[in-house]
């Protein structure tokens, strides 16, 4: 462990070659971290279009609105096409039916 003073008064404790393998895993776990968000949104745009249609219809009137309400309704109607409206549709049914079944609401006794 080396000691060193810098010309602004930091002092180093650590070795050079310390600092610059911190600075490639946090610069690692930054653009791992930003894959991930990307991914995420890009997998709610696709399969979640419906909610962001849903969320369009709940904004107060005005142009803005009435723009992003068109393009939710556009996206919407391109990811049906595509299919990935069915896989939503798939999920929503088989939730239904869960639902419906007369011990879903009730709690099993422990075993």
């Amino acid at each position: 462990m080396t000691t060193e003073t810098h010309p602004g008064g930091a002092i180093d404790i650590f070795g050079e070659g310390e600092m610059v393998a911190d600075e490639l895993e946090s610069s690692r776990a930054r653009r791992w971290g930003a894959q991930v968000v990307v991914v995420a949104l890009v997998m709610l745009l696709f399969l979640n279009a419906r909610s962001l249609q849903s969320w369009a219809y709940t904004l107060e009137p005005s142009w803005r609105a009435e723009t992003i309400r068109a393009l939710a309704d556009t996206w919407a109607a391109r990811t049906k096409l595509a299919g990935f409206d069915d896989l939503r549709a798939g999920l929503r049914s088989n939730y239904e039916a869960a639902k419906a079944r007369p011990e879903s609401g009730k709690r099993r006794p422990p075993a």
